[in-house]
């Protein structure tokens, strides 16, 4: 697994959690799609968990072949979820009162280890300018080399599960490790679709967690530095 991606440029739409939501995907691929035509996007990052339903008719298979055939003719970056890492170690993640992994497996058929393979070679982590992109937030790096621990950390609900100080403190120490001043995340749904922590994080609700009026993605410069947390929030757009 290559764990860290970094560009050097491009103009990037970020999302994250569809959560095998068709409708979501769709609009997704549709302003995508728009946005190149305009020339205001080249690349799309995939901030993980585009699988797993929650609710809902689970359309996850169909998004995974269809992100497939995008990847032949755009520039794809897909960054692994929680709920991808999951097949990626074996554990049948369990949250809500569901258990997503094996429903998948057995939906997969055999596709299954094609599916698994690719997770595999997706990395967790996307670095720009002084921006970093990662689906659960910030972590201890030196889970980043242990399976078991970094499965934890994917699964990590940040300053909910650690408290304020210990969070902030663990915030801090992650981005000097990559030269970064802020980091892009999901993982955590936002009902209002995007939250900012210790003004140091953006965290956004693409799918999965907000109303359809409330979902964002962020278009972003890869060859930009921002300046302050207010110049990067203004790359949060409405999905609808």
């Amino acid at each position: 697994m290559n764990k860290i991606l970094e560009l050097q440029k491009g103009k990037c739409m970020i999302i994250n959690d569809v959560h095998g939501n068709w409708k979501d995907y769709q609009q997704v691929k549709k302003v995508f799609l728009e946005l190149i035509k305009k020339d205001e996007a080249d690349c799309l990052v995939i901030n993980g968990d585009m699988i797993h339903a929650y609710e809902g008719e689970d359309s996850s298979i169909d998004i995974l072949e269809d992100v497939f055939e995008l990847m032949k003719t755009h520039k794809v970056v897909y960054l692994l979820g929680n709920h991808e890492f999951a097949h990626v170690v074996g554990k049948l993640l369990k949250k809500k009162g569901l258990e997503f992994a094996s429903g998948f497996q057995n939906a997969s058929g055999e596709r299954f280890l094609d599916y698994k393979n690719f997770f595999s070679s997706c990395p967790l982590i996307l670095k720009f300018g002084n921006v970093v992109v990662s689906h659960s937030g910030a972590f201890n790096i030196d889970e980043l080399n242990d399976e078991e621990k970094l499965y934890e950390a994917l699964n990590s609900k940040n300053e909910f599960q650690y408290g304020q100080g210990n969070y902030g403190n663990m915030l801090l120490k992650f981005l000097k490790f990559f030269n970064a001043e802020f980091i892009i995340s999901g993982h955590i749904p936002c009902s209002e679709g995007f939250e900012i922590i210790f003004n140091k994080q953006i965290r956004i609700t693409t799918g999965y967690g907000s109303e359809n009026d409330k979902k964002k993605y962020m278009l972003v410069d890869a060859e930009k530095d921002y300046k302050d947390i207010d110049e990067l929030a203004s790359c949060i757009r409405n999905l609808y």
